[in-house]
């Protein structure tokens, strides 16, 4: 973007400002394309390191326990009605007060024991693609309608 100060307040270059937008745009579009490239990269690898390690414990006689997400989605999907004290407590820490609320929580130990607690009144699912990194505007969108989905009568 410094480059695209210089094209606005050049006199030599005046009437190139909009060469210049468009430059400062292609040169975000491109760092964002190699970068995209390297998450495409981190993500194949996880997926065969995850496959290698199956068949390794497979072949040993063991069993291999994946990687537990680290957010996920909470939404409420039953109302008020016979919550007990400690429920309605848990449900107003997570900020879940009312109907279709959402929120996102990192899991540990506590937060575990407390989801489980608060089962009957809410649904929740893991947010990233992968369980190395924290959730992207595209994979919040896809797990909110995952979660939404698995709503139980």
């Amino acid at each position: 973007y410094n480059n695209m100060v210089f094209f606005f307040f050049s006199s030599r270059r005046r009437h190139t400002r909009c060469s210049g937008v468009s430059w400062a745009r292609r040169c975000v579009q491109e760092t964002g394309l190699k970068r995209a490239e390297s998450y495409n990269k981190e993500y194949e690898q996880f997926e065969r390191s995850e496959i290698e390690n199956k068949r390794k414990a497979r072949a040993e006689g063991g069993f291999y326990v994946p990687a537990q997400p680290k957010v996920v989605l909470l939404i409420r999907i039953k109302g008020i009605n016979h919550c007990d004290p400690r429920s309605k407590r848990i449900l107003r820490l997570f900020r879940l007060r009312q109907l279709h609320n959402a929120s996102f929580v990192k899991l540990n130990k506590a937060t575990q024991n407390m989801i489980q607690k608060i089962l009957p009144w809410v649904t929740f699912g893991p947010v990233s693609y992968t369980h190395l990194t924290l959730p992207t505007i595209y994979s919040v969108q896809i797990s909110v309608v995952a979660v939404s989905l698995k709503k139980k009568n």
